[in-house]
């Protein structure tokens, strides 16, 4: 694997070199030049040498993800400070994409700032890793080239220090035609070092044995996603390509704050409310159970107090002991430096490893449920998709909407902005790209417009009863209250019932059960207040004359 990430190697040489055959395509042989990787002494950075290239890093990577959408509002002013502050800290190599929103920008503003207010030895620390996704249509050099100087410019560098390159659909072959172009721009100093990004093992032999001068591979890569110490691990051994890993602490799941919960408990628990969180428990439930989980962030926190770190630092060491680290950062809305800085610290031993490791081999193997690296990405993949696109599950960030009774459906709808233009929009996006990345402010403005519409029908549906309250004839309205407390009894049986139900399944119907246990005891409360006003206000008037509708 890529151990020079922790260790200083000597120079690799490969003239040839035969690796299995995957997914039953032969592999043929790989011709490299020489290649050279040097760990720094502090061991906090890595110079990556490929021929010419060469590109110093450190290795806990600052993400930007977390910009592009679904975290929080940036600000950008505290945005730019908080890569200032990382930067400061030694935490001076930063990865983004076209696709994460307006990360690129950012980063052209914090160098700026970079080359106005620090030294010029401290510039050359920085390092800007971006990535390239472009959609699956012919991959021609100007439109490689424009795609390219666009980054370059909203980054404000001349030469990119590093672009990775992600590709869909490995059905359309013009992923090369595109890395062809990019090595021309390579050579002529518009790109400093060639990567790629959740390539797997079978397309990346390709790209080497094409002769394309990548240095990396980012991938998914944590205690729970050990896919790339398989079929990966072997072509890297092979070839001295380095993995850049991301997803290490889960999005934030691997940390104290969901230590000793219970998710399918409807929100007893701490909510799924960032993209990142939705898409690695989809990782946790293909994986294993949340009891499971349980235990392995019991495992991971006793060794954090024995070491008096975090366990995100732990699960941050366990990776970096075998690869580079990607981790997120959520500028101005939430800081890791002390996490991260700990990590360099850290020195698991072997009983810290063996004690995981025994929890780890209690899980399910991820690349027979999802396939190698990268293929929950792939628009071909064989994986199951439901578990991998980013479908209503995502969405579940607060109650469901709630169910409008047919007899005052006109009252209550009449006005409303029901977000199908914004849901047409979103489903468009995810049929297009297939993932999330892409479609992140179509996410933003579904989930935003039905927050909205959900808090007028509830409050419509509170109205509405309130005046049936009022109106209807006082046995017709004890009637109406008597059925809603039926079903709201109905309901909390339900409810006991899918306690018993494990799975995603099982908390998609307590989900459902119990919004809709809340809204229907919201009604039944503002009926009877309707009918006790009336009550109070008109003790002798006849029922019977009153008109109870009021659509």
């Amino acid at each position: 694997m890529a151990e020079c990430l922790n260790y200083s190697l000597s120079k690799f040489t490969f003239n040839s070199i035969k690796t299995k055959p995957s997914r039953g395509t032969e592999m043929r042989k790989v011709h490299l030049r020489p290649f050279q990787c040097v760990a720094t002494e502090d061991k906090r950075h890595v110079v990556v040498k490929n021929g010419k290239d060469s590109l110093d890093i450190c290795r806990v990577v600052n993400g930007l993800w977390q910009t592009s959408g679904g975290w929080g509002r940036i600000d950008r002013d505290s945005a730019v400070e908080a890569m200032l502050q990382y930067a400061d800290s030694g935490l001076t190599t930063f990865d983004m994409a076209d696709i994460y929103g307006p990360a690129e920008d950012l980063y052209g503003i914090f160098i700026n700032r970079v080359r106005r207010e620090r030294p010029t030895d401290f510039l050359e620390t920085v390092k800007g890793l971006t990535k390239w996704v472009p959609p699956p249509v012919k991959m021609t050099s100007s439109y490689v080239r424009e795609s390219i100087n666009v980054s370059r410019k909203r980054m404000d560098v001349p030469s990119l220090d590093m672009l990775q390159f992600h590709w869909w659909d490995y059905s359309n072959s013009g992923y090369l035609d595109a890395l062809k172009h990019l090595t021309d721009l390579k050579e002529e100093g518009k790109i400093k070092t060639l990567a790629l990004t959740n390539f797997d093992t079978e397309r990346l032999h390709i790209i080497l044995e094409n002769g394309i001068p990548v240095v990396s591979n980012q991938v998914q890569h944590s205690i729970v996603d050990m896919r790339p110490q398989q079929k990966m691990a072997e072509l890297c051994q092979h070839t001295g390509l380095k993995l850049i890993t991301y997803g290490t602490v889960m999005g934030g799941l691997l940390s104290e704050k969901f230590l000793d919960t219970n998710l399918y408990i409807p929100f007893a628990g701490p909510s799924l409310n960032t993209p990142s969180l939705q898409k690695y428990k989809r990782m946790v439930d293909a994986w294993g159970e949340w009891s499971l989980f349980q235990t392995l962030l019991q495992t991971l926190k006793r060794v954090a107090s024995k070491h008096g770190v975090s366990i995100p630092t732990v699960a941050v060491r366990y990776v970096l002991d075998q690869q580079w680290q990607h981790r997120g950062v959520r500028l101005g809305l939430a800081e890791h430096i002390k996490d991260s800085n700990a990590v360099f610290a850290l020195v698991l031993d072997e009983e810290d490893v063996s004690s995981i490791q025994e929890v780890q081999k209690k899980g399910k193997d991820l690349m027979r449920i999802i396939g190698d690296c990268g293929d929950e990405y792939r628009l071909d993949s064989k994986a199951p998709m439901e578990d991998t696109i980013l479908v209503g599950d995502d969405l579940m960030l607060g109650p469901p909407s709630p169910l409008i009774p047919p007899e005052i459906a006109s009252h209550v709808l009449e006005g409303v902005d029901l977000c199908d233009g914004i849901l047409r929009n979103l489903f468009y996006c995810l049929q297009v790209h297939g993932v999330e990345p892409f479609c992140q402010q179509e996410i933003s403005l579904y989930q935003e417009c039905a927050e909205q519409r959900d808090k007028e029908l509830r409050q419509r549906l509170q109205d509405s009863e309130h005046k049936l309250g009022l109106n209807m004839p006082i046995d017709e309205a004890k009637e109406r209250a008597s059925q809603l407390e039926s079903e709201a009894t109905n309901l909390e049986r339900r409810l006991i019932l899918a306690s018993g139900i494990e799975g995603m399944e099982g908390f998609r119907q307590r989900w459902s059960l119990h919004g809709r246990l809340t809204d229907t005891k919201s009604r039944l409360e503002a009926l009877k207040e309707g009918i006790e006003k009336r009550k109070k206000d008109d003790p002798v008037a006849s029922p019977a004359t009153k008109r109870w509708f009021f659509w």
